[in-house]
């Protein structure tokens, strides 16, 4: 089976590239223009609308945190907040930097951070991000502004990890004003204003997504006047940019296009594995995938290690379960990942009320590193155990989730640790009000009963139980899909920038991420 995954993945991986070099590209002055090579653009820059890794790319220059983490460490520093203190397990109260603007020319005050986190914005259940509301600020239970500078947030219960609620992703402070001035909040979604040293000039999605300096950043000097991230499906066609100098930097570089650019003076690879598990997900709201028998046949049937073998060459790896590291003393050293055992998957299978029939996987080529490529290795694995998926390549999203031809029953995902604990990542996604649950995709009452703890208690045994607890009801009970290994995120880019990605999503564009080089560095 070895033999033929190997020739699937040479098949499905090599991307014909006739590429004509030239030169260096000529180094500029400060103020010149960036432009990335991206795969795809979000529809909207109102973050509570946009989680997924193409906004986070973009939407980390354009707004501030009222705490920032440094990485990889994922250490709390001050923000947009100086300061932060807790008053009890429930309360934080932040002090504000004074003297900070907005994009649109208005000065950030508490009222800017109680209209961020507060009803009017999070928890109108019409609007588009109502669920990622929920799953990120569900448990606040009220703001009371003390001064222009001085807030309180309240949790309606304990929160171990309420500081990281506000440094993480979703936390990015948004103008009370510019939101009371825009004609309705679709409008306002197209280009919010933030306080990042970047502002939004142009939103063509499809084509491109434009920024401009803001010169009266806090953070200091923006390194580029301008920052085009243009959309370039086809690989080929990033790489042929990069080489060419039309685009300094290129996102989604799968290893197979390594060598083209490796063997150029003036480009090189960066990136690596980030804080994120790339999942597939059973849509256990369908007949079929509701037995839980055929799911677990499905995830004994793979072979994670020969996927991360043969498609990443060594660049990532397959975690202990679906979780990091990072996690400090929430970290399960001892577990055990899932095991590759087709025989076991067989006999789950003989014990399923599966008869053979096509399951559905719709996917987005080219939204993940190898997307396509790993869907067809899995394929071939479900085949050898006698489970018989069918690949569908749709254009979006929306296609993935709403289709005239039904629903999905296999779909591609990525899991986000958006701060470092289980519950900024296992709970945020798969617990109440997490993903899987708004989605209809999967619910599971003994998991949700054991992240209420996780989510709420302070005692460190009995959070690594309640998290234990989870792990295994959602690998060895009651799977709802399967981790695969950690996501990998390469990038191209010139060498005339002193630019670095780092263990998240974001790019780091800010004075302190970002640096133009001359031509002979």
């Amino acid at each position: 089976m070895r033999d033929n995954l190997k020739k699937l993945t040479l098949f499905t991986c090599l991307i014909p590239a006739l590429l004509m070099m030239t030169g260096i590209p000529a180094a500029a002055d400060v103020h010149q223009e960036l432009v990335v090579g991206v795969q795809k653009n979000p529809p909207t820059l109102e973050p509570l609308r946009e989680n997924s890794n193409m906004a986070m790319r973009i939407v980390f220059n354009v707004f501030d945190t009222l705490i920032d983490y440094e990485f990889p460490s994922f250490k709390l520093v001050p923000g947009l907040a100086i300061s932060w203190q807790r008053l009890d397990d429930r309360t934080l109260e932040f002090k504000l930097r004074r003297g900070v603007r907005f994009h649109n020319g208005d000065e950030f005050s508490a009222k800017d951070v109680a209209f961020t986190f507060g009803e009017t914005r999070l928890f109108d259940e019409k609007k588009p991000g109502y669920g990622n509301a929920r799953m990120y600020f569900g448990g606040i239970e009220r703001i009371d502004i003390i001064d222009d500078y001085t807030v309180r947030i309240r949790a309606k219960n304990p929160d171990p990890v309420l500081e990281h609620r506000f440094a993480s992703y979703m936390g990015q402070i948004l103008s009370k004003k510019d939101f009371e001035d825009a004609a309705d909040y679709n409008q306002f979604s197209i280009a919010p204003a933030g306080t990042g040293p970047y502002r939004i000039v142009a939103n063509k999605v499809d084509d491109y997504i434009a920024l401009a300096a803001f010169e009266d950043s806090w953070r200091g000097q923006p390194p580029a006047g301008k920052i085009t991230f243009k959309v370039v499906d086809e690989v080929a066609a990033r790489v042929a940019g990069l080489v060419s100098g039309e685009y300094d930097i290129i996102t989604e570089l799968p290893p197979d296009q390594f060598n083209i650019i490796e063997s150029k003076s003036h480009v090189e690879v960066v990136g690596g594995p980030i804080r994120n598990n790339r999942v597939i997900v059973y849509n256990t709201s369908d007949p079929v995938m509701a037995d839980v028998n055929l799911r677990k046949a499905l995830n004994y049937a793979i072979d994670r290690q020969l996927i991360a073998d043969s498609l990443y060459r060594g660049a990532t790896q397959v975690p202990r379960g679906n979780q990091f590291e990072y996690y400090g003393d929430m970290f399960i050293e001892d577990w055990e990942g899932h095991p590759y055992n087709p025989q076991k998957a067989r006999q789950f299978l003989a014990q399923s009320n599966y008869k053979g029939q096509p399951l559905l996987y719709r996917l987005l080529p080219g939204y993940y590193t190898f997307q396509a490529a790993t869907a067809q290795i899995l394929q071939q694995m479900w085949k050898e155990v006698g489970i018989n998926v069918q690949l569908e390549f749709v254009e979006n999203w929306s296609q993935v989730l709403k289709n005239p031809r039904g629903i999905t029953q296999i779909q591609d995902y990525s899991s986000t640790m958006m701060y470092p604990d289980p519950v900024g990542h296992l709970w945020r996604l798969w617990g109440e009000n997490g993903v899987y649950d708004n989605y209809d995709f999967w619910s599971n009452p003994e998991f949700n009963k054991h992240g209420r703890i996780l989510a709420s208690s302070n005692d460190l045994n009995k959070r690594r139980a309640a998290f234990r607890s989870m792990l295994e009801i959602l690998q060895n009970q009651d799977p709802s899909g399967t981790y695969l290994h950690q996501l990998v995120m390469y990038y191209g880019k010139s060498k005339r920038l002193n630019w670095q990605p780092s263990v998240v999503e974001y790019m780091n564009f800010r004075p302190d991420g970002l640096q133009f080089l001359s031509a002979n560095n």
